[in-house]
Parts: C-alpha cells; sequence; structure tokens
C-alpha cells in the first residue's frame, strides 16, 4: 500500500500489487478536465504548465481534455534547463491568447510562473491541480487572489471549514502524545502521518475481512474508509481504488490559505 503519486491500476493475474491512496496525476487532471468543462471554468483557451518528469501522465490527461471539447492549446514541460524556461513559456502563452493557464506542477514552479507573468504583465486566470505539493502548500503571491483548485486532497484546507473529523483529531492526537518530547505537528509532518494512519486502518481492517475467509486483496479493494488525508477511499470506476470525491478550492490573499469553494462531491 503506497501515497503513489501514479495513483492505483485495475489488479492484473499473477505477481503482487501495489494499492495506492492517492488519485494519480492522469486520473486527478481528467477529472479536473470534467468539472472545468461542466462549470465553465476551462472555457477558453487553456494552457497546461507541468513538468518534464511528469510529461507522460500529463500528456494523457491533456488528451482526455481536449476529447472532452477543451480547447487545450498548449502543455509546456519545464524541467530547469535553461534560466529562461519560464518568462518563455509566459511569452509563449501570452502569444498564443491563453486565458486559463492550468497547473500541474510542483509549487515552486508556480510560484516563479505567476512572478513573471505579474512582471510582464501578462493577464492569466490560474486553476490549480493537487499534483505534486501543490494544495497543501499555499505559499502564493497575492496576485493568486481567486484562484481555484480542484482536489481530493482534504489537508489543510478541510479544518478551516470544517474543523478536524474524528480520524484526523485521533490520528494527530495520538501520535502527538507519543512523541517524545510531545509536540505539534507541521503540515508536512501531518501529510506523513495521515498516510501511515489510514494505511494502517486499511491493513488492518482487510486482515480482519479475511480471518472470514475473504481473500486479502479482494478485502482491500473493496473497503470504503473515511481517509483523514484525503475524501473517503473506495472502489473507483474502471476497477481501480482511492479517493472517491472531490472538492474545488479558492485561494485567498487575505489569510494566505485555501478556502472551501464547493464542498466533496462525487465526480
Amino acid at each position: 500500500i503506497a501515497f503513489d503519486a501514479d495513483g492505483d491500476a485495475p489488479p492484473v493475474g499473477g505477481g503482487g500489487q501495489v494499492l495506492s491512496s492517492r488519485r494519480g496525476l492522469e486520473e486527478s487532471l481528467s477529472d479536473l478536465g470534467r468539472w472545468g468543462k461542466n462549470s465553465g471554468t476551462l472555457a477558453g483557451k487553456v494552457g497546461v504548465i507541468g513538468v518534464r518528469s511528469s510529461a507522460f501522465a500529463t500528456d494523457a490527461a491533456v488528451a482526455r481534455m481536449r476529447s472532452m471539447g477543451i480547447n487545450v492549446l498548449r502543455a509546456a514541460y519545464l524541467d530547469g534547463s535553461s534560466p529562461t524556461e519560464v518568462t518563455d513559456s509566459v511569452r509563449d502563452f501570452a502569444s498564443l491568447g491563453v486565458d486559463v493557464v492550468l497547473f500541474a506542477a510542483p509549487m515552486d514552479t508556480q510560484r516563479r510562473w505567476v512572478a513573471q507573468a505579474s512582471v510582464l504583465g501578462r493577464p492569466f486566470t490560474y486553476v490549480v491541480s493537487d499534483a505534486h505539493d501543490a494544495v497543501r502548500n499555499e505559499t502564493y503571491p497575492a496576485a493568486f487572489d481567486g484562484t481555484l483548485a480542484h482536489t481530493s486532497l482534504r489537508v489543510p484546507w478541510y479544518m478551516r471549514s470544517h474543523a478536524e473529523t474524528f480520524v484526523q483529531s485521533t490520528c494527530r492526537t495520538t501520535w502527538e502524545a507519543a512523541a517524545v518530547p510531545p509536540r505539534t505537528l507541521s503540515t508536512s509532518e501531518l501529510m506523513s502521518v495521515f498516510i501511515w494512519c489510514q494505511h494502517a486502518d486499511l491493513v488492518l481492517t482487510a486482515t480482519r475481512a479475511a480471518e472470514h475467509g475473504m481473500a486479502f486483496g479482494t478485502a482491500l479493494r473493496s473497503l470504503v474508509i473515511e481517509s483523514p488525508l484525503t475524501s473517503d477511499l473506495g472502489p473507483t470506476i474502471g476497477g481501480s481504488y482511492g479517493p472517491t470525491q472531490d472538492a474545488v478550492l479558492v485561494w485567498r490573499a487575505s489569510c494566505s490559505c485555501w478556502m472551501e469553494s464547493r464542498p466533496f462531491a462525487a465526480r
């Protein structure tokens, strides 16, 4: 069991299987595309900013978006190989008349891109996927105010709108109390703790089911559990496993944080 950035895939016969409790990049961007198409958020001309290491998954998602009727003009992949790559991509998107920039890149890349667009005076609307460290890292410039994100993650924004869930509170307080000396967890540490808690819960629950005659792998993939880290985990369309709902967030400069715009809802 892993919180794998590539997401889960339906099991195949023979050999061991890895179950991922994270929505993979291709699926997550495709989910965002469907929401963006239906809501009108991705109307107009769209440009995608990704990173070279994730180009394969991002390209696959872009192909899906285009099949939905989303007008993706360009997907630009940055890798740090050129000191002008950010400036070049900003100018390229501006010359193409891109209206909406969809980020599927690490936060450092996003910040540099937004800063350069501001310096060059290029007005874009931004949309953020929860790829890489986005959403859980909230350090954006003030110019990002009003930007929307589409996510299956439950941290750190959820606690602001709803307070901690019972599962979150139980996991966090148990871990913090066991630390020597006891201490409060940072957001990045909390992510790791929540991953451990949800995976332990999955293994324990599946083991109990297996004791009653169900194969462990079958039991594991049939579970629906409340996750402290994401929306509820369970079987998803296509035979894979992972978060089953998504929320829409809006970034506010007043708190330098993501706030809920639309609560978790089924895809």
